[in-house]
């Protein structure tokens, strides 16, 4: 396959409650867009934590589009990253990608290049937010444990997911709390494009994509935590790949949920806290 020689990410747009993704691959453009629920707070838009926040976004949903034809170079000419941040791109780009990798007999890990200014600019403010927490919800039993836990702790929390439909709305109205919906639309070419010949299909980092909904989510309606309940399980590998150990589950694991924890609070001055609850408890339910 002939592939582009560079992915770009342009620099994201926030407005009216709506976030909007660029990116190009070739002769290809793509906008993807996010559509947040009313109650946002405008202020936080105008912070640096937000503008980085949403940057590192465009970085991590980036790959739903990267992946139609996964070229070995990545440019954002208008985003800036520190040595973290783009250490953080890069784990997304490989390991997140991995077995997209294998499924398609790509060899990719170590031959990626980020082309992306550096940014030795101050951390970000840390923003005020409120001591509550945002708790994804998917259609399975975990996440009904996380409420448990949260509830017999009392521990203020709201339940978040994107596009939620079947088993997530049920398992919503089953909390008997006010939720935050995020509406993501990807670009219409790409679901089309990934079932033609000459592009690549298959497993994108999802939980690291909505992770990062989560955040921005985090800033615009005021949470200082956001409570993921990722099983042990998810830490252990399924296959071998280009000499290295492959996860699909990668963004559910715990060095990834070290890693983004780290990167969420170095973006936020601090502010916003990230774990997962069905684990040995690093952190601490009590932090919260």
């Amino acid at each position: 396959m002939s592939a582009p020689e560079t992915f770009f990410i342009d620099k994201p747009a926030f407005a009216d409650g709506r976030a909007a993704f660029a990116y190009r691959l070739g002769d290809l453009g793509f906008t993807e867009t996010l559509t947040f629920p009313s109650g946002w707070n405008a202020e936080a838009v105008g912070t640096d934590a937000f503008d980085k926040l949403l940057d590192l976004a465009a970085l991590v949903l980036g790959t739903s589009y990267f992946k139609l034809r996964a070229p070995t170079v990545i440019s954002a000419p208008d985003i800036r990253l520190t040595e973290a941040e783009r250490a953080f791109a890069l784990d997304v780009y490989e390991n997140g990608l991995g077995e997209f990798y294998a499924r398609n007999q790509l060899q990719r890990f170590g031959r990626l290049v980020f082309d992306i200014r550096a940014d030795d600019r101050h951390a970000p403010a840390a923003p005020v937010l409120p001591h509550r927490a945002l708790l994804p919800i998917g259609g399975g039993k975990d996440s009904l444990v996380s409420v448990a836990l949260l509830e017999e702790a009392g521990v203020d929390f709201t339940p978040f997911a994107v596009n939620p439909r079947g088993p997530i709305v049920t398992s919503i109205q089953r909390v008997g709390r006010g939720s935050l919906p995020v509406i993501r639309r990807l670009d219409p070419d790409v679901l089309t494009l990934g079932q033609q010949p000459g592009y690549y299909n298959g497993h994108v980092p999802s939980t690291a994509i909505n992770s990062m909904i989560a955040a921005l989510c985090a800033l615009l309606y005021g949470y200082d935590q956001i409570v993921l309940s990722n099983e042990r399980s998810a830490s252990e590998g399924n296959t071998e790949w280009d000499g290295r150990e492959v996860n699909h589950q990668h963004s559910k694991s715990l060095g990834f949920e070290e890693m983004i924890a780290d990167i969420l609070a170095g973006a936020t001055g601090g502010a916003l806290g990230y774990f997962s609850l069905l684990r040995p408890f690093r952190y601490g339910i009590l932090q919260l």
